[in-house]
Formats: C-alpha cells, sequence, structure tokens
C-alpha cells in the first residue's frame, strides 16, 4: 500500500495513513479527524488499492477537489498535491508517496472529470470572511 499522508498547513495537522480505506470527518472513529463545524462527522473515505487512490463524498456541506465541486456519494480519483476543501473552510493537501518506487511523487493531475462542475476556489479573503462568521455565530 501506498502511504497517504494528509496536511492541514493552517494547524500543521500532517498523518500519515497506509490502510486501504482512510475515513475522514468530525467523528472521533475517523482516521483523520477534523475540528470543524461546517465538516460532516462522516465527512468523506479515501480508497486505494493497487491501482488507483480515491476518495467518496458522504457530507451534507460539500468536498471540493481542486475545482472540482463533488456531489454527495460521487466517487473521484485524486492524485498527489491536490488539495481537498471538505465543507466551507477546511483545506487539506494529500501527498503520496509509493512505496515501490524511487520516491519519487506521483504525478500531478487536476484535470476535471468529463462532465463535472468546475467551481472556483474562494479567495483568502472569502475564506477567512467564512471563518470570521463561524467563529461569531460560536461566541453567541
Amino acid at each position: 500500500m501506498k502511504t497517504i499522508t494528509l496536511l492541514h498547513k493552517d494547524s500543521n495537522t500532517r498523518k500519515e495513513l497506509t490502510q486501504a480505506e482512510i475515513k475522514i470527518g468530525r467523528s472521533k472513529d475517523c482516521d483523520f479527524v477534523v475540528l470543524d463545524r461546517t465538516v460532516s462527522k462522516h465527512h468523506d473515505t479515501i480508497f486505494q488499492d493497487e491501482k488507483s487512490i480515491s476518495i467518496e463524498d458522504h457530507s451534507t456541506n460539500g468536498t471540493t477537489i481542486g475545482k472540482l465541486k463533488m456531489k454527495k456519494g460521487q466517487k473521484v480519483l485524486v492524485s498527489n498535491r491536490d488539495i481537498i476543501r471538505l465543507g466551507k473552510n477546511y483545506t487539506l493537501k494529500i501527498l503520496i508517496n509509493d512505496d515501490n518506487t524511487s520516491g519519487k511523487p506521483a504525478p500531478i493531475d487536476q484535470t476535471p472529470l468529463e462532465n463535472e462542475e468546475v467551481l472556483p476556489m474562494p479567495s483568502a479573503a472569502e475564506l477567512e470572511k467564512d471563518i470570521a462568521n463561524i467563529n461569531h455565530k460560536t461566541k453567541h
């Protein structure tokens, strides 16, 4: 199996995982626990086999890979260094290390799937505004 590293740069959260299924969400039983109210308890699952790595969305607030907005229940292939946005503002980078290669990262493929809606990523100012709104709501 490949080693998949999930990296959240804002909080310096980094976790290396090697299992075939990696659960991401707010629930304590997830492999990668996210402390963000816009992320579902069982938000996404990353699946890996010998040929590919994919992510499936199970969430209410959605998942975006690069510029591709996923639909609930949709499964999408992911590549090394893909940016994954969970909910409204939690962003992860996926790093893939294939233990059977020379250590070189997998090629980057940001090509959207056919017939998929592509949405622009929010700007830093928009993300900061969303965070401020969430913080304001949690204080009141």
